[in-house]
C-alpha cells in the first residue's frame, strides 16, 4: 500500500508501519514470508496479528523485540484542548460518532482515508459533502495499491488508519481519537479480515502509541445501532442524505433506486441508496419503527424479506433467518 500523496507529519507512525503492511496482506504466499522484526513498543501487537492471521507460520518467522521503555519527560505530549479526530467514513457508526461528540462540545475533525473502503467508491464524495454542511475541518488521505491488480483485506486495517490519525493528530494537536464503536469481540472470535476490529489488536496497539505519546488516548461514545439512527434523525435528519452504507455495486444503485420508487412509491433518503440490500432496508426498518419516515406496509415486507434471504451471510450479528416472522425480527433489530 502506498499514500497518495505521502503526508508530511512529524512523528511518521504510518511510515514506520506501512513495512508491515504487505506483510500481513491475505494474498501473501509462503515463498513471499520473511523474517521482520517489530518495531519498538509493538511487538505485542504484531505477535498477535501474526499468530491469528498466519496461523500456520507462528513461531517460525516473527521475531519479536523487547519493548523499550521511554521516560515520560522524552515522550510527545500533544496540547490539552477539546479537540477530537474522529475516523470518518460517511457510515451510520462514523457520523453518530461525529455528530454525538459536536453535540458534546467538542472540535470535531474528521479524517477520511480515500480508497480503503473499496466497496463504497462514492464514500469520499459524501465525505466531503458532509463536513462542508456540518462545518467541521476535514483531512483526506489517499491510498493506492501499487503493482497490485486487487485491493487486498489487511489484518492492520484499522491501526493503519489509525496511524494516520495519530500522525495528524500530532500535528493538529490531537490527543483524543475515536473509530467506529468500542470494539468488544476478542482477537480469537474474529476472522483474519477482522483481526484489527478485535478488542486484543487494538489494546495491544494501544500500548505500542503509548510507548511514544504520554496522552494519547481513543474514545468511543457506545451505543446501539437503534439508538445511532434514531440520534442521528433527532439531531439534524439531514445527515441522512451524506450517509455510505449501501451494500449494492455503485453502478446499479441509481437504477435500483428508480426501480423501487417506481414500485412501492416510497421517497429514497437519498440517490445514493438501492433501497434493496441488507443495509437500506435494516435502515427502513427503524426508520419507520422510530417515526422517522412514512409507513409502508407493502415496502416493509420487501425489507424484512430482504433481511430473511440475507440471513446467515453477510448480517453481523445475525438478526433474521429464513422462516422467522417479521415480529421476531424486528425484536431483534432492537436489541442489536
Amino acid at each position: 500500500m502506498i499514500l497518495l500523496p505521502i503526508k508530511e507529519y512529524p512523528f511518521h507512525l504510518t511510515e514506520k508501519l506501512l513495512k508491515y503492511y504487505d506483510y500481513f496482506c491475505q494474498d501473501q504466499k509462503p515463498d513471499q514470508w520473511r523474517k521482520i522484526y517489530a518495531y519498538q513498543g509493538f511487538s505485542r501487537y504484531f505477535a498477535l496479528i501474526d499468530q491469528y492471521a498466519y496461523p500456520a507460520r507462528t513461531n517460525n518467522i516473527f521475531y519479536e523485540e523487547a519493548d523499550m521503555q521511554i521516560a515520560d519527560s522524552d515522550k510527545i505530549h500533544i496540547p490539552e484542548n477539546n479537540k477530537v479526530c474522529v475516523g470518518f467514513s460517511c457510515g451510520l457508526d462514523s457520523i453518530y460518532q461525529a455528530l454525538k461528540y459536536k453535540e458534546k462540545g467538542f472540535d470535531v475533525h474528521l479524517f477520511h482515508v480515500a480508497g480503503i473502503n473499496r466497496q463504497y467508491p462514492d464514500e469520499t464524495q459524501g465525505v466531503k459533502e458532509f463536513a462542508e454542511y456540518f462545518n467541521m475541518p476535514l483531512e483526506i488521505v489517499k491510498i493506492g495499491n501499487e503493482g497490485r491488480e486487487h485491493f487486498c483485506e489487511n489484518p492492520m486495517k484499522d491501526q493503519i488508519i489509525m496511524a494516520m490519525m495519530i500522525d495528524y493528530g500530532i500535528h493538529a494537536k490531537i490527543a483524543e481519537f475515536t473509530l467506529g464503536n468500542k470494539v468488544k469481540d476478542k482477537i480469537q472470535e474474529t476472522p483474519p479480515y477482522g483481526l484489527s476490529d478485535s478488542i486484543d489488536a487494538c489494546n495491544a496497539f494501544d500500548f505500542g502509541v503509548r510507548t511514544y505519546i504520554a496522552n494519547y488516548r481513543t474514545t468511543y461514545i457506545n451505543a446501539s445501532k437503534v439508538a445511532e439512527y434514531q440520534f442521528i434523525a433527532q439531531y439534524n435528519f439531514n445527515a441522512y442524505k451524506f450517509m455510505r452504507s449501501c451494500f449494492s455495486p455503485t453502478r446499479f444503485k441509481r437504477s435500483l433506486n428508480a426501480r423501487n420508487v417506481a414500485k412501492y412509491g416510497i421517497m429514497p433518503l437519498s440517490g445514493n441508496r438501492c433501497m434493496s440490500c441488507y443495509k437500506c432496508c435494516l435502515e427502513w426498518i427503524v426508520l419507520t419503527e422510530i417515526g422517522r419516515v412514512p409507513y409502508d406496509e407493502k415496502y416493509l415486507r420487501h425489507c424484512y424479506d430482504v433481511l430473511r434471504l440475507t440471513a446467515g451471510r453477510i448480517q453481523n450479528p445475525p438478526i433474521a433467518a429464513k422462516g422467522m416472522s417479521n415480529e421476531q425480527i424486528k425484536e431483534n433489530i432492537f436489541q442489536m
